[in-house]
C-alpha cells in the first residue's frame, strides 16, 4: 500500500489495535460487533460498549494515485470526504452514493448502487483491494490478483468475514458539470423502454428515474462535461436550492446542467407531515439544518420511526418490476417511487439462488431494476410488520432480491431460501469466519418494539440530535 509515511503509520498503529482487540475475542470464544461510529441504515441497531470493537477512527483519506486513478481509504470516510479528496486531483469514484454521509466501507459492506450503476455495477464492484482483520486477529490483503475469492465475499456480506480497515478504489476522470437530460414517460413498460434505449446509449454515464404516479414519470439520463453548452446550471445544496425531486418534477421537458441533490430523496417531506407543518420553499429553507441526511438519519434512529415508514429498495428483472410497481400501486399507493437501473454480476457475494433470473432475463440480462420506495406505513407495529411481511412475500413471488440497509422480515428459513447459504457457509469456513455474527442475524429486524406515540416519537428524535446523543452505543 503506497501513501503518506505518517497516515500509514497512523494507520497501522490503529489495525493494529483493532487486530488485538478482535484476537482476544476470538481467544476467549465471544462474539463481538463493529462500531463505526455512525449508520445509514434503517434496521434498528444498538450495540454494548464491551461487545463491541471499535473502528471509528478509521476515518482517514490515505493517498491518491494520480497516474494509476485509484485512491486507498479507512473504511469510515463518507462519500463526501471521498469526493472532495479526489476531486482535488480530477478524479472521482466512479459510483458516488447519493447521501454524504454514507461511507466506503458501508457501501463496500452493504448494498449500494446508484445512477451510475448501470455501466459500473454496484460500489463494492469499484474496489479492486481490501486490508482486512479477520475472525482470528490475522491481517490479510484481498485483490483481484491475491485472495480474489474473499475480496467478492467480502462485498455485499455486512462484515461477517471480519472487520475491513482499507479499501483501495478505483477512479474516473472528473469534469466540472454534469449534463441532465429529462424524458418524461407515462407508465413503467414506457420506463423501461426509455431505460434500455439510454442504457445503449454509450454516452449516457448516469441513468435513474423517478414515478411521481402510475402514469406519470421521469427518467433521468446524465454525462460529465467541461462545457455548459448555454445551459442554466443548477444547483441543489444550499438551504435556499430547491429539492432536487420537485425540481424534477417540474423540469421534465427541460434539459439542464445538474450539481448534486440534499433532503434524502423526498423522504424529508414526511417530516413536514408528520408534525402537520407546511411544507414549502420556506420551511425547507427554515428548517435546512436539520433536513440534511446524516441528521435524519440519527432522528431515525432515536426516535424509532423506522417501524413506521416502509423504507426499502428491491431489485427485480426488468420483466417482473411492472408486476411490483402495481402492487406497491393497489397496496399503498404512496409516491414517488425511485427507479435504478443496476448492472448485475454473477459473482456477487450474497447471490441468490435463482441467479439466471438476473443474469438471463429475456428482456435485459444481466440488469436488474431498483425499486426504492420510502414512504409511510401503517402506524400500528403488528400491522407495519404484516405489511413489510407482505412486501417480502412478493419480492419472493417475482424474483426480487432486497437490498438490506433496511429492515427485514424474514423467517430464517425464508431467507436462505433466497440466498445461497451452502456457498456463503463454505466461504466462511474458509477464512475461520463461522464464530462470526452471521448474515440472516445482522439484517433481520428484532420483533420487539420501543412503543412510543405520536408524536412524542419525533419530538424525542429530534431532542436526542439537538443533544447529540449516540444512537448507537448504549
Amino acid at each position: 500500500m503506497d501513501g503518506d509515511f505518517a497516515a500509514l503509520q497512523s494507520h497501522k498503529s490503529k489495525v493494529d489495535t483493532i487486530a488485538d482487540a478482535v484476537r482476544a475475542f476470538h481467544n476467549r470464544g465471544e462474539k463481538f460487533r463493529i462500531y463505526h461510529g455512525s449508520t445509514n441504515t434503517t434496521r434498528r441497531t444498538k450495540l454494548d460498549r464491551a461487545t463491541v470493537v471499535d473502528t471509528s477512527g478509521l476515518k482517514d483519506v490515505l493517498h491518491v494515485d494520480v497516474h494509476r486513478k485509484t485512491v486507498v481509504v479507512e473504511p469510515n470516510v463518507s462519500m463526501e470526504q471521498l469526493v472532495d479528496a479526489t476531486l482535488r486531483h480530477g478524479l472521482l469514484p466512479p459510483v458516488v452514493m447519493e447521501f454524504p454521509a454514507i461511507t466506503v466501507g458501508g457501501g463496500f459492506a452493504g448494498t449500494s448502487g446508484e445512477s451510475s450503476s448501470f455501466r459500473h455495477g454496484l460500489f463494492e464492484k469499484t474496489i479492486t483491494a481490501i486490508e482486512i482483520v479477520l475472525a482470528d486477529g490475522g491481517i490479510m490483503q484481498a485483490s483481484r490478483t491475491e485472495h480474489e475469492e474473499l475480496l467478492h465475499a467480502c462485498g455485499g456480506s455486512f462484515g461477517t468475514f471480519g472487520v475491513i480497515t482499507a479499501l483501495h478504489i478505483d477512479l474516473v476522470e472528473a469534469k466540472q458539470f454534469i449534463e441532465l437530460t429529462y424524458t418524461p414517460i407515462t407508465s413503467m413498460e414506457t420506463a423501461l423502454d426509455v431505460i434500455e434505449t439510454k442504457t445503449d446509449q454509450s454516452a449516457n454515464q448516469y441513468l435513474d428515474g423517478i414515478m411521481f404516479g402510475q402514469q406519470a414519470g421521469v427518467i433521468m439520463s446524465g454525462r460529465l462535461s467541461d462545457a455548459q453548452n448555454g445551459l442554466p446550471v443548477s444547483r441543489f445544496t444550499r438551504a435556499t436550492d430547491p429539492w432536487f425531486y420537485l425540481h424534477a418534477e417540474k423540469s421534465c421537458n427541460e434539459p439542464l446542467i445538474q450539481s448534486t441533490a440534499r433532503g434524502a430523496f423526498w423522504a424529508g417531506k414526511y417530516s413536514f407531515q408528520y408534525f402537520m407543518m407546511p411544507f414549502n420553499a420556506f420551511t425547507r429553507w427554515l428548517l435546512d439544518p436539520l433536513l440534511r441526511t446524516k441528521v435524519m438519519y440519527h432522528a431515525l434512529h432515536k426516535s424509532h420511526l423506522a417501524e413506521e415508514y416502509l423504507v426499502q429498495d428491491i431489485g427485480f428483472p426488468y420483466k417482473t418490476a411492472p408486476k411490483f410497481m402495481d402492487y406497491l400501486h393497489n397496496t399503498f399507493g404512496f409516491y414517488p417511487i425511485w427507479l435504478c437501473p443496476l448492472k448485475v454480476d454473477p459473482d456477487m457475494a450474497l447471490h441468490p439462488r435463482k441467479m439466471a433470473a438476473f443474469v438471463e432475463d429475456a428482456r435485459s440480462p444481466g440488469m436488474m431494476l431498483n425499486i426504492g420506495m420510502w414512504g409511510p406505513g401503517p402506524r400500528r407495529y403488528e400491522d407495519f410488520i404484516l405489511a413489510n411481511r407482505d412486501i417480502e412475500k412478493m419480492t419472493l413471488l417475482l424474483g426480487g432480491l432486497k437490498c438490506f440497509y433496511a429492515q427485514a422480515f424474514y423467517t430464517e428459513q425464508e431467507f436462505w431460501d433466497v440466498y445461497d447459504k451452502e456457498w456463503y457457509d463454505k466461504m466462511r469456513l474458509m477464512y475461520d469466519a463461522s464464530s462470526l455474527t452471521n448474515v440472516y442475524q445482522k439484517v433481520n429486524v428484532d420483533l420487539k418494539s420501543f412503543k412510543l406515540q405520536w408524536p412524542v416519537k419525533g419530538v424525542y428524535g429530534a431532542l436526542q440530535v439537538f443533544l447529540k446523543s449516540d444512537y448507537l452505543l448504549g
